[in-house]
């Protein structure tokens, strides 16, 4: 008889069922290792240290992936315990749970696929090449385990298991729907950076219809990895996008500085947390405003001002309190706006407790100072110029945990005269800063004058006070994101009669001589041409109207040019002259979007412009953070017409504050010897731009102003009306915009500008801790006694409430003794 074959020990039929169960799946101690604890481990070393993310990219960008990367431990622990109890209820459903944690597995393989040989040399490093090859590992354990569970049904029988794929696609498109919107904001941003011009164009549309835009606002910052996405890993790791393309990008698609905004820490690991939060801010000492800081904040702002409307001259000192909230020291940075034609005559720094005044040198020295300290991390400020009608103000070291830093900025400013009648004065404010304010935070804003003052604004809350018969007081509150818009400005009278003022020299400047003033009415050349260039950014979309309103009053004797900036430079209005209800029905129709670049519209303005004697260009713009033409073939035109003394006149209106690339390069080429001419900022632009309309028309005069140094000797001062010795610092900063127009007369530009403690195009103003400092740099601080001052506009306030008290208290007394006398006679 024929024996029967023995039984095949290794299949699974022929073992006992608890073994069979775990055939052909090898050992479950490593399974439960790889599958299961590595998983769950590389989870929380990334969320607890951001390894990866340094390293890398961000695997866990939102709370999604987070449950995505457990589910994959999850399902592997729910097939691990039913092969392990033999309880395989419910198959269909842990079959699909392990497909789509097969394809969550697959999808971080590819994604860690690039680093994969780096890993596997970080396994000797203390075992840290093991978290990026936890998906790899995950994905063989998913696929080993998916094995045993299919052996399993085999020994009892049972349906077979349902296709991987449908699971796999459906985690796909699971992370997918994740990314996308990362996905498509690191496409656009990679076709916005492209150097054709069809690529340019379509990455923008995708960025402004469906970009993320804090995806856009984190790649400002160096060094990010915000935002996980397979696209960007591919993409990026053989093209990267740098953060300053990033930042121009930022602009192009919003319309805005990145810096105009909070930091995105939400959009971002502990670790970046705290690299803004220390010391890793890549501007520090530079000379720009640069990246935003949102440990340092504006926490105390007043304004104080005397004014002289008679002599169309004033003085304000702005106060500002800076808080750090970090545990390092911290550097505040930011561009301010003077009020045209201003100039700074003085900066302080508080230090412990005690004023430091600066001192005023040349741009390369203090400069040089202000970074030697830096890097010491002691106690400097420094002001420098950054264009024209602006400047630069950087301060370091803000004390960490709560520290405090106050500094005052003194500027001499004129009056704008509007008519002979009415002068106007234009508050400084914030053009880019580095720190944050509140939404909520106001200046305190305190001005004096010998006639009666008015505010412009509609929301700024204004006390008009007579503290005695010869002075008015305007006195209020402003909120910050007023600070710098057109409205922003304060209004007085003056004595139309009364033209011509004097005044003494500083006793620092040791001179006898008298500086005059004569404001002339002088016949204005009416123009032939005026073309008009206008900002196409979204910024201006509030002011379509107003400019569409001017255009429309513009008369008919003058050639009408409109040129607006736009995406494609090929693409302008005007480029002939064309009627004004047809230029006003261009603008109201216009697409104002992103941020564009004016430089091609300048230039193209210019040309048409200046093909004609006695013409004008207005340019109407919002911010320029960044420009993607070059500024060349502008700075040229500029230079030409300086040397050829051409009629073309330059009118600048800037409707809400911002950096403008544009005109800090014309200011670099041409210090302050360009005649670009700011227009007065009204109530609102249409206001502003129908005074300048009102200077066109027939029989229209301009308004002049003509500064002169004379000995006094002979002068008939009873015909003139006296005023501050801030008219002889106006006059030496006009002096020094004079000088620098002339070759080779920098020196004494200089010169003058260190006499008169002024902040000019080639001087700036610093302010050291101790006097070794000051002596180190070859520097000297200005005298106390030197600098300019105001009243303290708290002496009245205090002075009426003192009075005030002291009244009350003996009419009090008096009634308190009048009582108890009565009282005594009422008794028997």
């Amino acid at each position: 008889m024929e024996l029967p074959n023995p039984p095949n020990l290794t299949s699974p039929a022929s073992l006992p069922r608890e073994q069979a169960y775990f055939a052909k799946f090898g050992r479950p101690a490593r399974f439960f290792v790889l599958g299961i604890l590595l998983p769950i481990i590389a989870l929380g070393f990334e969320l607890a240290n951001q390894f990866s993310e340094m390293m890398y990219f961000d695997p866990v960008p939102t709370y999604f992936h987070i449950l995505l990367i457990a589910f994959v431990a999850l399902a592997n622990t729910q097939m691990y315990l039913a092969l392990k109890r033999q309880a395989l209820a419910r198959p269909h459903l842990l079959a699909h749970c392990n497909a789509f944690a097969m394809g969550i597995a697959v999808f971080y393989c590819l994604a860690y696929l690039p680093v994969l040989p780096i890993s596997v040399l970080l396994i000797l490093w203390f075992g840290f090449g093991l978290l990026p090859l936890a998906p790899f590992f995950a994905l063989i354990s998913v696929w080993q385990v998916r094995k045993a569970f299919r052996q399993a049904l085999a020994v009892e029988q049972r349906e077979s298991l349902p296709s991987v794929w449908k699971g796999v696609v459906a985690a796909f498109l699971c992370i997918f729907a994740l990314e996308l919107p990362a996905a498509i904001t690191s496409i656009g941003m990679q076709l916005a950076d492209s150097s054709k011009l069809v690529s340019q164009q379509m990455g923008l549309r995708i960025l402004r219809t469906v970009g993320d835009q804090d995806l856009m606002l984190a790649r400002c910052y160096p060094n990010t990895t915000s935002g996980m996405n397979l696209t960007r890993v591919l993409i990026e790791s053989s093209n990267y996008l740098h953060h300053d393309a990033a930042r121009t990008i930022f602009f192009r698609v919003t319309g805005k500085s990145f810096n105009e905004f909070p930091v995105p820490l939400m959009k971002q690991s502990r670790r970046e947390a705290m690299r803004f939060r220390f010391s890793n801010d890549e501007d520090l000492g530079g000379e720009t405003v640069g990246q935003r800081n949102q440990n340092v904040s504006l926490t105390s702002s007043r304004i104080d001002g005397s004014l002289d409307p008679q002599a169309a001259n004033g003085y304000l000192e702005w106060t500002m309190v800076f808080t750090n909230r970090s545990s390092s020291q911290q550097e505040g940075r930011t561009e301010i706006m003077l009020p045209p034609g201003a100039v700074v005559s003085r900066l302080t720094l508080w230090v412990n407790g005690e004023e430091r005044e600066a001192a005023f040198a040349g741009r390369g020295a203090v400069r040089a100072a202000y970074q030697a300290v830096v890097r010491k991390q002691q106690d400097p400020v420094l002001v420098t110029s950054s264009g024209k009608d602006r400047v630069l103000v950087q301060f370091f070291p803000i004390p960490p945990n709560g520290g405090e830093m106050k500094i005052r900025i003194g500027m001499t400013t004129p009056m704008q005269i509007l008519e002979l009648n009415r002068v106007l004065m234009q508050l400084p404010a914030f053009n880019e800063r580095n720190f944050d304010i509140a939404p909520e935070f106001k200046h305190s804003v305190w001005l004096e004058a010998k006639t009666p003052l008015w505010s412009l604004s509609k929301n700024a809350v204004y006390q008009i006070q007579r503290p005695d018969d010869k002075t008015f007081t305007l006195r209020g509150e402003i909120l910050d994101q007023e600070m710098g818009q057109v409205s922003s400005s304060v209004s007085a009278l003056r004595d139309p009669a009364r033209n011509q003022s004097w005044s003494t020299q500083p006793k620092h400047v040791g001179s006898d001589n008298l500086i005059v003033q004569e404001i002339k009415h002088q016949p204005y050349a009416k123009p032939k041409r005026v073309v008009f260039v206008i900002d196409g950014s979204a910024s201006m979309e509030a002011v379509r109207e107003q400019i569409s309103n001017v255009l429309a009053s513009m008369p008919s004797q003058i050639e009408l040019g409109v040129v607006i900036a736009h995406d494609n430079p090929q693409t302008y209005l005007g480029k002939q002259s064309i009627a004004a209800t047809r230029a006003a029905q261009h603008v109201r129709k216009f697409d104002f979007v992103g941020g564009q670049d004016n430089l091609p519209a300048l230039i193209q303005a210019w040309d048409w412009a200046s093909a004609m004697p006695y013409s004008v260009l207005v340019w109407v713009h919002g911010a320029q953070p960044a420009t993607l033409s070059p500024a060349e073939p502008l700075l040229q035109r500029l230079e030409r017409q300086q040397k050829a003394s051409a009629t073309l006149r330059f009118f600048d209106l800037q409707v809400h504050p911002g950096r403008n690339v544009i005109l800090e390069k014309v200011a670099s080429k041409f210090e302050d010897s360009l005649a670009i001419h700011s227009v007065p900022r009204l109530a609102s632009v249409e206001d502003s731009l129908h005074y300048l309309l009102r200077q066109w028309r027939t029989g229209e005069k301009r308004i002049e102003v003509h500064r002169r140094n004379v000995p006094q000797q002979g002068l008939a001062k009873a015909e003139m009306s006296q005023t501050s010795d801030h008219l002889a610092r106006l006059w030496a900063h006009q002096e020094v915009t004079s000088l620098l127009s002339a070759d080779k007369a920098d020196a004494q530009a200089l010169a003058l500008a260190q006499r008169y403690q002024l902040v000019t195009a080639v001087s700036g103003a610093v302010v050291l801790e101790t006097q070794a400092q000051y002596d180190a740099a070859g520097l000297s601080p200005v005298a106390q006694g030197s600098v300019p001052t105001i009243p303290e506009p708290e002496t009245w306030l205090l002075l009426g409430l003192v009075l005030l008290v002291l009244a009350r208290a003996v009419w009090q007394r008096r009634k308190g003794l009048k009582f108890a006398q009565s009282a005594m006679r009422g008794v028997p």
